[in-house]
């Protein structure tokens, strides 16, 4: 046994050594030869800013913030609060800095808007509601148009957006920590800026009311930008709100609201080409590793420290492709499928991703496979994890190309099939 023991172990490490250097050959073949579509000709929002900025709270900290403000930046300051810190070193001299900047008072602000498009009202000493933009600017030129702000640094104590994803152009500062800093950053916001337009609606397919009822609020509740609202018995999205992290489609029972950069049919025939790439240059076990542009920088350096067999999958958000993309995944030859998510992603979305993962692991219990065939990325837990169940095989050689149910149960039902799934109902 002595002198056998060191054979095995050679051939075995042999063996596994050649499955990784295959496996890193065909990841790389299949990345370099499984090329994307969907940013051919995206649809756009645009936005517009003139540069004028609000500077909204105390009185010290927005003439703080002024001081810091190149010459050329001109801002309007609101007083909504009572002085910050009446003992500050340096009170007198940025009072003094400041002279030349008239400070308003409204009571009761409330702000709308986004980057070029920012209107902030309050009461005045009468009591009245007035625009705040509309007192501080002349009438536009443009029919129709009314006076707006461009930029919003909030200093107060309580932000004026309690949003998770407050919008474009505003700024809620805690501290006085790198003003001058985020300032400049935010007063970079001058000119014309395009964005994609993120999601297409379909009204018709909408389960929000039927027939004056209310119906089904799952996009409202999991919103992180307040982008959605409904509005005389429908769901309304604002392009120039959303920004894009896709809880909204994952959430949509129906496929109402679909991801339309890319949308979940190109996002579908890349998963099964991008499988399909990685088996035919003769790589084994594929497991999919499904990361927003936020993740890249952490999931990239995670990606060194695990095997060759884990294929990024770059989106725009990681929540953007739903339970119907994991399951065509596996259906696809996926032996696993990871979602990451990173430590800043909204509360909001990641409650949403834990709640479908919980889905997917009834339908996947249902189907005669193991739950942790879809989990959340942990790069900790993942080495030298052996995967569970027999080998993944490609169950389907086409895209789907229905809509988010049928193409769920279509991946379901190859999945079920080819695992003997039970016949016990699902609680899903």
């Amino acid at each position: 046994m002595s002198i056998e023991q060191p054979i095995t172990t050679s051939v075995a490490t042999l063996t596994a050594d050649g499955v990784a250097a295959r496996n890193e050959r065909a990841r790389a073949h299949a990345l370099q030869h499984t090329v994307k579509t969907d940013n051919l000709i995206p649809a756009t929002v645009s936005y517009q800013s003139q540069g004028r900025l609000l500077l909204v709270g105390p009185e010290d900290r927005i003439r703080r913030a002024a001081s810091l403000l190149p010459q050329s930046v001109m801002p309007t300051l609101l007083v909504t609060e009572s002085v910050f810190d009446a003992e500050a070193a340096d009170l007198e001299a940025i009072f003094e800095a400041t002279a030349a900047l008239d400070a308003l008072t409204l009571r009761e602000p409330s702000l709308t808007g986004y980057l070029g498009q920012f209107q902030l009202t309050g009461l005045n000493g009468q009591g009245e509601r007035i625009s705040l933009a509309a007192l501080c600017f002349p009438q536009p030129a443009t029919v129709g148009s009314e006076p707006r702000f461009d930029l919003v640094a909030d200093l107060g104590r309580a932000p004026l957006f309690a949003l998770e994803r407050p919008p474009v152009g505003y700024l809620h500062l805690f501290d006085d920590a790198d003003l001058a800093e985020r300032l400049a950053e935010l007063c970079a916001l001058t000119g014309i800026f395009d964005k994609p337009r993120y999601f297409r609606l379909d009204p018709e397919a909408c389960a929000f009311t039927a027939r004056g009822v209310p119906g089904c609020s799952r996009c409202l509740d999991v919103c992180p930008t307040d982008a959605l609202k409904p509005i005389n018995g429908r769901i309304q999205s604002d392009p120039h709100l959303c920004q894009g992290f896709g809880s909204c489609a994952s959430a949509c029972p129906t496929g109402a609201i679909g991801y339309h950069q890319p949308d979940a049919n190109t996002s579908g025939d890349y998963l099964l080409r991008l499988l399909k790439h990685y088996r035919e240059a003769g790589g084994e076990a594929p497991q999919l590793l499904i990361a927003g542009e936020n993740e890249r920088e952490w999931v990239e350096a995670e990606l060194t420290r695990l095997p060759a067999n884990w294929l990024p999958v770059w989106v725009e958000e990681s929540a953007s492709l739903g339970v119907e993309s994991w399951f065509a995944a596996l259906a696809y030859g996926a032996s696993a499928v990871r979602i990451a998510l990173g430590d800043d992603a909204p509360e909001s979305v990641r409650a949403l991703v834990e709640r479908e993962l919980a889905s997917a692991a009834v339908l996947l219990a249902g189907a005669g496979l193991a739950a942790d065939r879809i989990a959340l990325f942990n790069p900790d837990a993942e080495q030298d994890k052996p995967l569970s169940g027999e080998p993944a095989l490609a169950l389907l050689n086409k895209p789907l190309k229905g809509d988010k149910r049928e193409n769920l149960f279509a991946a379901f039902d190859a999945l079920w099939q080819a695992n003997n799934g039970g016949c016990e109902p699902l609680a899903v």
